[in-house]
């Protein structure tokens, strides 16, 4: 266990010993309207002392997700990975909210990659973005070596299938995409990749930057400490992909990305798999080789994002997010043409 890690206690102090100390300054980075829904609050102090983030649960399925997120942490950082120790939080200490447990946690150095995206003209800049899978690639490298522990056939579904019909049971087209999904999972599972820590929700948003470098990585409450690795390069890949047009109006082409109209949700992804230019190229190299390094044919990387993109329906918190991933799933082809790949 690291030296960082023997700091960890359950307190019973309550939030506002924190947050009503007039000596600290606070900012909400994020609140959820999710089922488990949270808070979290960064807190600086005026005067020299920890700059500490809080996660605050809104609801008993936040307190939920909060506890998973220690108990996680808390078993990453008695693992001895240096990547996980430079990059992953260490959980402090657990106060009382409102009747729920709050995690205070250590603050991360670094910019969130999310604000480096959306800022004017990242996305059309082929250096910023091989910059930024650079860096994610360099990062995954790290921790799929310090933490492999044996291999197993790949498993990119995961029980994704059952959730898919269960929670669309009554989608009109909903078979043909199963049988796509199905697919794309059993020609994954003919090849054999490492079990490795995954941390389950690998975007941007999730990720900090420094000198463009991975300085932190957020937000572990859905990672697995032995797991199928390709379920981060698809949703690292995928997200990317997402939010190309987000500032684009409805109809307009998207600017340093030909054939690229926005309007359609995830048209982004469509863009990925079916389309062409020097995103796609950066974006499927990214792909390909994080999966020969894990030991799978790189040409499959439109299976990775079909099992990941139906990963993120039959999971997501919120329906309406779920269901529009369920739509670019229904307009996937049958098969992926070659000059794709």
């Amino acid at each position: 266990m690291s030296a960082a890690m023997e700091a960890v206690t359950t307190s019973r102090r309550d939030l506002l010993d924190i947050v009503g100390d007039p000596t600290v300054r606070l900012a909400v980075l994020g609140a959820s309207r999710d089922p488990n829904g949270k808070l979290t609050v960064l807190v600086l102090p005026d005067t020299p002392g920890p700059r500490v983030v809080i996660k605050v649960p809104t609801t008993s399925a936040g307190a939920a997700a909060v506890a998973r997120e220690r108990r996680v942490l808390e078993a990453l950082h008695g693992m001895h990975s240096s990547v996980i120790e430079m990059t992953a939080p260490v959980p402090l200490e657990s106060v009382t909210a409102a009747g729920f447990e709050a995690m205070v946690l250590t603050l991360l150095p670094g910019t969130p990659m999310s604000t480096l995206y959306h800022r004017w003209g990242h996305t059309r800049s082929a250096h910023r973005v091989a910059r930024d899978l650079g860096a994610v690639t360099e990062w995954l490298m790290r921790l799929h070596s310090e933490t492999a522990d044996g291999d197993a056939p790949v498993d990119m579904d995961g029980g994704t299938v059952q959730r898919l019909t269960q929670r669309f049971g009554d989608e009109p087209g909903l078979a043909a995409v199963v049988e796509r999904v199905e697919r794309a999972c059993t020609t994954l599972h003919g090849h054999r990749s490492p079990r490795t820590v995954v941390h389950g929700d690998l975007w941007c948003g999730n990720v900090l930057v420094r000198d463009g470098a991975v300085s932190g990585v957020v937000d572990w409450e859905e990672a697995e400490l032995h797991g199928e690795p390709l379920r981060d390069l698809a949703r690292f890949a995928l997200t990317y992909a997402l939010y190309l047009d987000r500032h684009t109006r409805p109809g307009a082409r998207v600017a340093g990305h030909p054939g690229l109209t926005a309007g359609t949700w995830g048209c982004g992804i469509d863009h990925l798999l079916g389309g062409s230019g020097w995103i796609c190229d950066l974006l499927r190299a990214f792909l390909r080789l994080g999966m020969r390094r894990l030991g799978v044919p790189g040409e499959l990387w439109p299976e990775v994002i079909v099992a990941g993109v139906a990963e993120v329906a039959a999971r997501a918190d919120d329906d309406g997010f779920a269901r529009h991933h369920l739509r670019v799933l229904a307009r996937m082809p049958a098969r992926t043409q070659p000059g794709a790949r």
